[in-house]
C-alpha cells in the first residue's frame, strides 16, 4: 500500500498541466486508445474530446489499451469545436491545429519543432480520413506539423501524436526549468490530484463507467444528425 501511494504521489507530481490534446472526431477507437495511452504514460493530464461523427469503431483491443490510462486523465467532452476551444482560450491556452506536411492548406502551419512551449499549449489532431475540420481550424490559434524528411508522406494519428507529447513536454520542462520528473502542477493541485488517484483506485468500475457515457454521447450525436437528416 504503501508503494503504492508514493508511485500515485509521483505520478500526480509529473503530470503536465499546460499542455493538453484535443481529439476531434476519431473513427478508430484503437487510434484513441492508443493516444489516451500516450499521454498518460508522458505525464500529460487532459484530454479535450469533440464527439459529433456518426462512425466511430470500437475494438476489444482499443478498450484494453485505454483500460489503464483513462482512469489517471481528466478527459473534457465538448459538443462543439467552439465550444472546445472557447474553453481551452478561457483558461488562457493557445490552441494550435495538427496539420500533414506538404498539403494543401489555407494556414501555413509552423513545424512542430518551432513551436513555443513556455506557454500553455492545446494541439489539436483531427479525423484520420478527413484532417481538422474547417470548423475547428478556423477556430484555432494557428496551426502545425511534424516534418518528414524520410519518404513517408504522413504518420498515423496515434503516432503523431505521441511525437508531439513527448517533444512538447520536453520543450516545456525546458522552458519553465523542471526537474527531471516534475510537471507544472502547484503543491496544492498535486494533492488533491493524489486524492483524486486514490479515490479512482478503489472504484473498479471507473473506467467501464467512463466508456459507458461515452457510449451514450456518441449515440446521442448520432440521432440528432439522423434527425436533422
Amino acid at each position: 500500500a504503501d508503494s503504492r501511494a508514493v508511485r500515485l504521489r509521483a505520478a500526480a507530481a509529473s503530470r503536465m498541466d499546460g499542455l493538453r490534446v484535443v481529439l476531434e472526431d476519431l473513427s478508430d477507437y484503437g487510434n484513441r486508445a492508443a493516444i489516451f495511452r500516450s499521454v498518460e504514460a508522458l505525464g500529460l493530464l487532459h484530454v479535450h474530446e469533440i464527439v459529433q461523427s456518426r462512425h466511430a469503431s470500437h475494438t476489444a483491443k482499443g478498450r484494453s489499451i485505454v483500460n489503464g490510462a483513462e482512469k489517471w486523465l481528466e478527459v473534457h467532452n465538448h459538443a462543439t469545436p467552439e465550444d472546445c476551444v472557447r474553453q481551452l482560450h478561457g483558461l488562457g491556452f493557445v490552441v494550435l491545429a495538427a496539420m500533414p506536411p506538404g498539403g494543401a492548406v489555407v494556414r501555413q502551419p509552423m513545424p512542430l519543432e518551432q513551436l513555443d512551449f513556455s506557454v500553455a499549449t492545446a494541439l489539436v489532431f483531427g479525423n484520420e480520413a478527413r484532417g481538422v475540420s474547417a470548423t475547428l481550424l478556423n477556430a484555432c490559434d494557428g496551426c502545425f506539423t511534424v516534418p518528414l524528411p524520410g519518404l513517408s508522406e504522413s504518420l498515423n494519428v496515434s503516432v503523431a501524436a505521441a511525437i508531439c507529447c513527448h517533444f512538447g513536454r520536453h520543450q516545456r520542462a525546458q522552458a519553465l526549468g523542471l526537474s527531471p520528473g516534475c510537471g507544472d502542477l502547484a503543491s496544492e493541485e498535486i494533492t488533491q490530484l493524489v486524492a483524486t488517484y486514490e479515490q479512482r483506485g478503489r472504484q473498479h468500475g471507473f473506467t467501464a463507467s467512463v466508456r459507458c457515457s461515452r457510449s451514450h454521447r456518441t449515440l446521442a450525436a448520432t440521432l440528432d444528425r439522423s434527425s436533422a437528416a
